[in-house]
């Protein structure tokens, strides 16, 4: 009897997905007449922690850095021949796919192209949601028919 239920449990955590939380950054690097760059170094940098994750953008010019923890980001892109981009205060919330299209202008890699500000960045990638909830937001929402539960558990015998 318990072997079975040991195999139940099993098989229902087999079909139980989590939700993920962690962010992606993605994009595509190009130059001023909108040529692919491959070969470029990509470097996240997570501004509370310094945590770093890098990658290296494709043959296409696209690059992708997945299962990031959420947080804010400075987002630098270096190639030879090429100015340093680089991109300060980058969120990237919990389930969220951020698309970074990177554009880098001719120059030395000394010299630096600081992108400031930009519009809002967009999420097209995907069509799913994602926040962060701290626990004192949980303990004070409102839950349909906590008074009841407790009624209940007084009264009970």
């Amino acid at each position: 009897m318990r072997l079975r239920n040991v195999y139940f449990a099993l098989a229902l955590c087999a079909t139980v997905h989590a939700q993920e939380f962690r962010a992606t950054i993605s994009g595509r690097v190009t130059d001023a007449q909108n040529s692919v760059i491959a070969g470029v170094k990509i470097i996240a940098v997570q501004i509370d922690t310094g945590a770093k994750f890098e990658t290296t953008s494709d043959g296409e010019g696209i690059y992708s850095l997945p299962f990031l923890p959420p947080a804010t980001y400075k987002l630098t892109a270096e190639a030879p021949g090429f100015k340093k981009y680089q991109r300060e205060r980058l969120p990237a919330a919990s389930n969220e796919r951020v698309g970074v299209d990177i554009q880098l202008e001719l120059g030395d890699v000394t010299e630096t192209n600081n992108v400031s500000s930009e519009a809002a960045i967009l999420q097209t990638a995907s069509a799913s949601t994602g926040q962060v909830i701290t626990s004192a937001q949980i303990e004070n929402m409102p839950v349909s028919g906590r008074t009841r539960l407790r009624w209940l558990s007084w009264h009970s015998v």
